[in-house]
């Protein structure tokens, strides 16, 4: 379904769907060697994303599924935890949102409900919060949120299963708000 590099070039995560379930694999790259296998999704994986980070010893992904989840996955060698962050529908993207010169980590994720969610990290990203929901500003029984793009912590980018494409902005209050829509 998706395949993503980690940032450093070492690691690919990709999911795989067969008769025994829906899995998460982690190969070390460019020798293809299977490093880590999740299979706590139990639907579609639809989107992964890699935080950007300064230290690679240890990854963080997050990914979106069709289960009604996002999970972000801390990633140490071989062994792994991770954190659900629960939906009320199918999640389709689900993007990191980080500012260079902090720690701060937030996740950005969407899907079949048009509703574009902000999760913040607490506690050393062990642990997130919904801290912002943001409708999507056409919605019908048709619309849904395909796809998300960073473009850095203050600005990301959603696009529609109805042709819309909403850029959001970070108000100095720390909250996101619907800058611009472009209509295709």
């Amino acid at each position: 379904m998706t395949l993503k590099f980690s940032y450093d070039g070492n690691l690919l995560a990709f999911s795989e769907v067969s008769r025994n379930g829906f899995f998460l694999h982690i190969y070390k790259f460019p020798e293809m060697k299977k490093s880590i296998t999740m299979l706590e999704h139990s639907n579609f994986i639809h989107d992964i994303d890699w935080l950007k980070q300064k230290n690679y010893e240890i990854q963080r992904i997050v990914t979106a599924s069709s289960d009604f989840t996002a999970i972000v996955w801390k990633l140490e060698g071989d062994n792994y935890t991770y954190t659900i962050l629960p939906h009320p529908a199918f999640v389709y993207a689900a993007k990191f949102l980080q500012r260079e010169d902090s720690e701060a980590v937030s996740v950005v994720t969407a899907g079949r409900d048009s509703i574009i969610r902000i999760w913040r990290n607490r506690q050393g990203m062990q642990s997130f919060e919904l801290v912002q929901e943001l409708k999507h500003p056409i919605v019908n029984k048709f619309t849904y949120i395909t796809s998300i793009v960073t473009r850095n912590a203050d600005t990301f980018y959603t696009s529609s299963s109805t042709g819309d494409i909403i850029e959001w902005t970070m108000r100095s209050s720390r909250d996101y708000h619907l800058n611009r829509n472009f209509r295709l």
